[in-house]
């Protein structure tokens, strides 16, 4: 009798895979941001805020013209460059990175918000920003996806170099 091989499950994925994954990683946090800031910018101005849990989350809703922590105000264009080559950059690295779901996923992230947050810059003319934790700058749906999606890519690179 022949001795029956069984498959590991693994976590790699296909280039196909990767990009349906990393599409839907993306898709997911575009949408969610877009809804949200559709729905606050339909019913609020711009400078509305209010808490939400307690002492602890306000809605704030602001624009910034800056990038991160409102650093380079004013200078939209660059920042529109930037997240166009940046974008640029994760299509161009695919091919090294499209082995690993989680990898794909947190890529998926980052591209999404990036998109959520360019979508504005355009549109707009700043980020519309709208979660305050009081201790932190105002920050949107879209940067907590590029953080998240940072932070387990750096997760992922460390535990490799190790």
């Amino acid at each position: 009798m022949a001795k029956k091989r069984t498959a590991k499950k693994s976590k790699k994925a296909t280039g196909r895979n990767f990009f349906c994954i990393f599409s839907i990683a993306l898709a997911l946090s575009l949408f969610l941001d877009r809804i949200v800031k559709h729905i606050l910018l339909r019913n609020f101005f711009l400078g509305t805020s209010f808490p939400l849990i307690g002492r602890f989350v306000y809605f704030n809703l602001t624009g910034n013209s800056g990038a991160a922590f409102s650093m380079l105000p004013g200078r939209n264009i660059l920042l529109i460059w930037a997240s166009v080559i940046a974008l640029g950059a994760i299509l161009f690295f695919s091919e090294k990175i499209s082995k690993d779901r989680c990898l794909s996923i947190f890529v998926g992230l980052i591209a999404g918000g990036i998109l959520g947050n360019l979508y504005d810059r355009i549109v707009y003319g700043f980020v519309v920003d709208f979660i305050d934790l009081g201790i932190w700058p105002v920050f949107n749906i879209a940067d907590s996806c590029i953080t998240i999606g940072a932070i387990g890519l750096a997760i992922i690179l460390l535990r490799r170099s190790n």
